[in-house]
Parts: structure tokens; C-alpha cells; sequence
């Protein structure tokens, strides 16, 4: 083969290496600064993970919904609608199979587990990833949070059309990274 035809193939691989994040990256900001704001309570759990590092992982309820199951495959994208309540909480309220309106609030979702008419989701914000020298820190505040009933935790979501950016997560009010800062 050519050494040009080779040096040619190589550089766009290259450029394609850079484009490819550089998509994904710009994808998420666009969610977070155009899409609307929504605050989710959440529940601890607390992995690591050797090969994508520290994180903490939230768990939101309700996982399981109602649905009309049939045809559906572990795996199938969902669309989950939600309701705001009077505290500014933001609530799944109802799973759908067909992408709701566009002026509907809902965030796409996959099947996780099928049990006849019940239908578990995987949220597609339910890890939030710290610098790994704050993590233990975090980690550490993340659990004590939980037992302080006057705290409230929330996952702070970014959702446009139907797509989620979890930006943050705080605790009473204040971000969890600079928690861990402290």
C-alpha cells in the first residue's frame, strides 16, 4: 500500500478519535444549558469501580412501573413523563413506549428487567463521577447524609427532548463536590 494512502487513513483516524469525545462532550453541555432543570431525591449506594474509577451511584424511585409489556426487550428504549411537586421535586410519574409530545417532561430510559406487567428501568443519570482524590470524602458525607432527616439529597438533572445530563448532586442545598472540598 501507498505511504501517502497510509499517512492519509492514519490522520483521519486521528481526527476521528478527537471528534468522536468531542461530540459527546459537546451533546452533554448542550443538554445543560438548554434543557430544563429538574431535582430528583435519591438513595445511596456506593461502588468503585477499577476501570471508570470512583463514583457514586444514586438510586431513584420508582424503578418499576405498570406497563404494557408485551414486545417489549430488556434493553428497549422507554420514555418516563414526570411530574413536579409543590417542594420542586421532580417525580417519574408514568412509563410510555411511544416518545411523548414534545412539550410533555419526560427522559428516555432502557428496560432493565420484564416481570409480566411489570417493567424495571435503568435511569440514565444514576452515576455521578468524582475527581478520585475527593471521592472518599464524598463517599463518606454521600452516607452520613442519610441519616440527617432534615438534610434533603437530590440529583440535580438537566433533561431536553427526552435526553439527561445529571449535573450535580447536593446535599442540603450545597454541591457535593464542594462538600468534599471542605
Amino acid at each position: 500500500m501507498n505511504k501517502k494512502i497510509v499517512w492519509i487513513l492514519f490522520a483521519l483516524l486521528c481526527l476521528a478519535q478527537w471528534i468522536v469525545p468531542g461530540k459527546m462532550i459537546w451533546d452533554k453541555e448542550e443538554i445543560i444549558e438548554n434543557g430544563r432543570e429538574y431535582r430528583f431525591l435519591v438513595q445511596p449506594i456506593d461502588p468503585s469501580d477499577p476501570m471508570r474509577g470512583k463514583y457514586v451511584v444514586l438510586s431513584f424511585n420508582p424503578r418499576t412501573f405498570i406497563a404494557e409489556s408485551e414486545g417489549l426487550k430488556i434493553g428497549d428504549p422507554v420514555y418516563i413523563t414526570l411530574y413536579e411537586d409543590s417542594d420542586g421535586i421532580s417525580h417519574p410519574f408514568e412509563l410510555k413506549l411511544d416518545r411523548p409530545d414534545e412539550y410533555a417532561d419526560y427522559f428516555e430510559a432502557q428496560v432493565e428487567r420484564l416481570n409480566g406487567g411489570e417493567v424495571d428501568i435503568a435511569y440514565p443519570f444514576d452515576r455521578f463521577y468524582m475527581e478520585e482524590s475527593k471521592a472518599p470524602r464524598a463517599e463518606a458525607i454521600f452516607r452520613e447524609s442519610f441519616s440527617d432527616v432534615a438534610q434533603e439529597t437530590v440529583a440535580i438533572v438537566h433533561i431536553l427532548q427526552g435526553k439527561a445530563v445529571l449535573k450535580d448532586v447536593q446535599i442540603g442545598g450545597v454541591s457535593l463536590a464542594e462538600l468534599a472540598e471542605e
